[in-house]
């Protein structure tokens, strides 16, 4: 993992065994990444601008409409354009020990009396990047899989949005992509 400094940025605070300050500040420093799954030297997600997370969504919408009416991937993906997690659930995740990022794994979300939808399933994940907590054991059935760190699902939405509408006007970002 390297130790490469990214940037540095200040927050309120106070320092040990220094004079009161009427603006007390610290430095933080924040690495360019915190994971090590590889040898590269890329990040594990960066802060891009709007624009293009606009064209990152539009060029999704465009291929899904690409797609004929009868594909079923089109029609998950239209009905769950868009996945909100409340902050606790993700400030759980990391604040676990051990705990270096997110893992969002794609999922389906199976409904007796409305359509399936596309979701997510979330888990932390340590330095070396794997699910925190979980080893691989072949064999064992799933309803015997303990449960070793905090896993998360049921992020918004479901159920499925119409893409037009005041039901759209959180989706800003969707809604400047079509």
């Amino acid at each position: 993992m390297s130790n490469e400094t990214s940037i540095t940025w200040k927050t309120k605070g106070l320092k040990l065994n220094e004079p009161p300050d009427p603006n007390p500040s610290i430095d933080i420093i924040e690495y360019h990444r915190s994971l090590s799954m590889d040898e590269g030297t890329h990040p594990y997600g960066i802060a891009i601008d709007a624009p293009l997370a606009v064209t990152l969504i539009k060029a999704l919408r465009e291929k899904v409409a690409a797609q004929p009416p009868t594909n079923e991937l089109k029609h998950l993906i239209e009905g769950s354009f868009a996945i909100t997690f409340d902050k606790n659930v993700l400030l759980k995740t990391i604040s676990q020990p051990k705990c270096e990022g997110v893992r969002f794994y794609l999922c389906l979300k199976q409904a007796e009396q409305q359509e399936d939808v596309l979701s997510l399933v979330t888990v932390g994940v340590d330095a070396n990047g794997k699910d925190l907590l979980y080893e691989f054991q072949p064999g064992i059935p799933v309803e015997d899989i303990q449960t070793r760190s905090l896993i998360a699902e049921y992020g918004y939405p479901p159920p499925r949005l119409q893409q037009s509408g005041p039901a759209l006007d959180p989706f800003v970002l969707f809604k400047l992509g079509q």
